[in-house]
């Protein structure tokens, strides 16, 4: 009687055990699913971002060829506008940076306009501050080296470049436009020289825009307060007269220069 009783309870044990495991497989079931339709769903995202860069560059068209551009070599800053301007700033960007490409969505037109009818400068500063941040990194350098191939060759058609890459900019951490891709871009937009595409294939220009970055980096002026109580150069950053602009905080920022110094 007594083998028997210890029998009974070694075969209920052995079904409670037997049930308590279910509710585990079936919660590694649903884990292992979610997992799977997460690995889905990235590799999906990546697909299409891939695909999207793939493709050529959509050219926008930017201010007419009136407005005069040229590229300080010295200091690797392209000058867009009328020498007696009345208002100059300088813009500080990365062809990365959502909010650069958010600060030309919204202002962008505007700069465009006073540009053209001669009330305003910009001084173009191009740097790799978030090389690391495309899939491959560099992208950052590689588009700025870019731009500043296009000044250099075909001034006139910078201002139509810089507005293309910025309003079709590639999302952070993807695949990001390729040489050939910022070539075709260039060519058309009227960059047709042989040596602007060994200026982008040999970055040409890579040393400038590092020099720009480091330039920024260092000058006290252009340092900001962030969330750590700390002070950082960022992008977009833009200035008039040694003093930056919240231009976010102000969106009157451009009609106050310009109507109370033309």
């Amino acid at each position: 009687m007594g083998a028997q009783r210890r029998r009974k309870n070694v075969v209920s044990a052995a079904r409670r055990s037997s049930r308590d495991r279910v509710p585990v497989f079936i919660g590694l079931a649903v884990v292992l699913a979610l997992a799977a339709a997460v690995a889905v769903v990235v590799a999906l995202t990546a697909r299409d971002r891939s695909a999207q860069t793939a493709q050529p560059i959509p050219a926008v068209t930017a201010p007419p060829d009136s407005v005069p551009v040229t590229l300080d070599r010295e200091s690797g800053t392209v000058v867009a506008g009328q020498e007696d301007a009345p208002v100059v700033i300088n813009v500080y960007e990365d062809f990365l940076c959502p909010a650069c490409g958010a600060f030309e969505e919204r202002y962008g037109q505007d700069v465009h306009e006073r540009l053209t009818n001669g009330s305003l400068r910009v001084r173009y500063h191009l740097v790799n501050l978030l090389d690391q941040r495309s899939d491959p990194p560099g992208y950052s350098l590689t588009a700025a080296n870019a731009a500043l191939g296009v000044a250099s060759h075909e001034p006139q058609a910078f201002l139509d470049f810089h507005t293309t890459l910025m309003r079709h900019m590639p999302p952070e951490h993807s695949r990001p436009y390729n040489d050939d891709q910022l070539i075709d871009l260039a060519r058309r937009l009227g960059v047709t020289a042989d040596a602007f595409a060994a200026a982008v294939r040999d970055r040409a220009f890579a040393d400038a825009v590092r020099s720009q970055l480091e330039a920024a980096r260092n000058d006290p002026a252009l340092k900001r307060q962030s969330g750590d109580g700390q002070s950082h150069f960022g992008t977009p950053t833009v200035t008039h007269d040694g003093r930056v602009l919240d231009v976010f905080a102000n969106q009157d920022w451009l009609t106050d220069l310009t109507e109370s110094l033309s």
